[in-house]
């Protein structure tokens, strides 16, 4: 592949995986008869099946050699994950798509600024800008939950992002080594955690459970690795942007797949987010 052309098919990468990950909120709208855990069960692993397979063919078929190479903080952050990964499909059940998506906007501001509390990595003034306007944002959108009946939903949304910034922080300790396994190990004690919400009981519908493993293999992993594999070739500021694609199309789908209009506070707070991210990002490309 000439050289050149690498930034372009990797920003197409980013927006195809910010594409894929916009999808999700529909999806679980259209799952019919699974709770909210039986659906943690289903999703991590086809998620978890989808990674495995990548961490081979990406170590050759040496998963031992990768696992070991990650070390004790894959599985800590891996724990972060799984709170992640658990928390947002509750999340999903107990808000709007729009309300989850916009909130989990500033998981990047919220991992910046666990890097600066863990890691003592300086933040810039554009950037504590950013993550105050963010934190306003999200507070609007609780506002809007106190009076619609979605402050829990939103309460999941925001550890969602607390278990991403916990998993980035352990990404960012050890960064110069493949940390995907952090993802495997997060995706299987969900599939644990799953299994014990349900106490067993995870026998759903067939066309759930299609929707379920599609939404873990193809939506989520499949987006990962695609992300995985450009963010590389992308400078952080621009990589930023293009994953906007997710936040600004989950809510999207949501209003034409079932008709889920976001309320007018939800539509406030999230603009502010974007603003923020991108006032934010702009600043960082021109750095």
């Amino acid at each position: 592949m000439n050289p050149a052309r690498a930034p372009l098919w990797a920003a197409a990468a980013v927006l195809f995986a910010g594409f894929l990950w916009s999808l999700q909120g529909l999806t679980i709208r259209l799952i019919e008869d699974a709770s909210s855990a039986q659906i943690v069960y289903w999703r991590n692993l086809g998620q978890y099946s989808a990674l495995l397979a990548f961490v081979a063919w990406r170590n050759r078929g040496r998963m031992f050699a990768a696992f070991g190479a990650a070390g004790g903080l894959a599985v800590v952050g891996g724990l972060f994950q799984a709170i992640s990964s658990i928390s947002v499909v509750f999340a999903f059940g107990l808000t709007t798509v729009a309300n989850v998506n916009f909130i989990l906007s500033t998981g990047p501001f919220m991992a910046g600024l666990g890097a600066w509390l863990v890691l003592r990595e300086r933040l810039s003034r554009r950037t504590v800008g950013a993550m105050v306007l963010g934190a306003i944002g999200v507070a609007v959108m609780m506002i809007e939950g106190l009076s619609g009946g979605h402050l829990l939903g939103n309460a999941l949304a925001v550890t969602t992002t607390m278990g991403f910034a916990g998993m980035a922080v352990v990404l960012r300790v050890r960064r110069h080594v493949d940390m995907l396994p952090t993802v495997c190990w997060g995706t299987g004690f969900a599939i644990l955690a799953g299994l014990a919400m349900t106490e067993g009981h995870v026998a759903i519908p067939t066309q759930d459970i299609v929707l379920c493993l599609s939404m873990g293999a193809a939506q989520i992993a499949f987006g990962q690795i695609l992300f995985i594999l450009a963010s590389r070739h992308v400078p952080a500021g621009p990589l930023a942007f293009l994953t906007l694609s997710e936040i600004v199309l989950g809510p999207l789908w949501a209003w034409i797949g079932v008709n889920e209009v976001p309320s007018p506070l939800t539509l406030v707070g999230g603009g502010i987010v974007i603003g923020a991210i991108v006032w934010q990002t702009f600043g960082e490309t021109r750095r």
